[in-house]
């Protein structure tokens, strides 16, 4: 938060932003997101790389992918959230059959991050959203998970 107002404090007219979410509570992260947002308006273009793609995706005009060092896409913000194959696919990595990779919507696990750190912020905004506890959310993920085709017995 402090190295994006730092940022801001010099009227730039490109504001690049890495994982603004990461580390941060999810009341927080919203805000900030909100802060992107509105930056357009005052003139500041924002170029932001985020683990939380629905996210990111609702605040950008635009959007790419990039894998292996390569431009995948290039396009609308709104037509990468409607391609929710590709998103799946690039986010999750070389899975080749997208479909099997999970059987989960985009909005339940475009926003998971791949690394332990972020599960368990991740288990908790899902709660807070929710109005849950985190375990209780934590306890169906396993329900979900051993009671799916060929998942844990």
């Amino acid at each position: 938060m402090l190295a994006i107002a730092r940022g801001l404090i010099m009227k730039p007219r490109l504001l690049m932003i890495d994982e603004m979410s990461q580390g941060l509570a999810p009341t927080i992260v919203q805000g900030l997101f909100d802060i992107v947002r509105s930056l357009p308006g005052q003139g500041v273009s924002v170029l932001i790389v985020e683990q939380f793609v629905t996210h990111a995706l609702a605040v950008a005009s635009r959007a790419y992918v990039l894998e292996k060092g390569e431009v995948a896409f290039d396009g609308t913000a709104a037509q990468l959230a409607r391609d929710e194959a590709f998103v799946k696919g690039s986010y999750l990595g070389d899975a080749a059959d997208v479909d099997d990779a999970t059987e989960l919507r985009i909005d339940d696990t475009a926003d998971l991050p791949l690394h332990a750190d972020g599960l368990l912020e991740t288990i908790e905004e899902r709660a807070a959203h929710e109005g849950r506890d985190a375990a209780a959310v934590l306890l169906d993920l396993l329900r979900a998970a051993i009671d799916k085709p060929g998942g844990a017995s």
